[in-house]
């Protein structure tokens, strides 16, 4: 059993049928992925980005679980709703590693590992989405407000010390 690393792909023309090669189910099961589309123009990046998308919701499938998929591009990353980068060295370092032997523990996790993406795999990915994204959401508010609680307790503080002061 490996551990997972990127699997690369590069495009050097958009082509329906080179795309329907690598575009399935299990795309992002085993490891993550990057499609390298810079070699084409702007439009067809734009195609190919959108064909990717649908071909994603279609199959109800997830960019980012069990393994993500990125796309490098020279597109603006807030057209997508799935992660884009400008240069294959803005990826994420934790799948990029060296092959080495793995140890009986490492295998062992592997292994565990392997059982989550099966669950992950029988679950809706656009229900946990919305979960996690709620989830995010009220954190997000929670640390909002705690600094703020932070800022007028440091207020009172000050305020405080310069009352007993004069």
């Amino acid at each position: 059993m490996d551990l997972p690393k990127y699997k690369q792909i590069a495009l050097t023309a958009f082509k329906p049928d080179e795309l329907e090669l690598f575009l399935h189910k299990e795309i992002n099961f085993s490891s993550p992925i990057t499609i390298d589309i810079k070699k084409l123009t702007l439009d067809q990046q734009k195609e190919i980005l959108g064909f990717i998308q649908n071909f994603i919701m279609q199959i109800n499938g997830s960019y980012l679980f069990p393994y993500p998929i990125y796309l490098i591009s020279d597109l603006d990353p807030a057209m997508a709703s799935m992660p884009v980068i400008k240069e294959i060295d803005q990826l994420p370092r934790f799948f990029s590693h060296k092959d080495s032997k793995i140890n009986i523990k490492e295998s062992q996790l592997l292994h565990k590992n392997k059982l989550l993406q099966k669950e992950i795999i029988n679950s809706d990915f656009q229900q946990n989405q919305i979960i996690i994204d709620d989830f995010a959401h009220k954190h997000k508010t929670i640390n909002k407000l705690e600094r703020e609680r932070f800022f007028y307790r440091s207020l009172l503080n000050k305020l405080s010390k310069r009352q007993k002061n004069g």
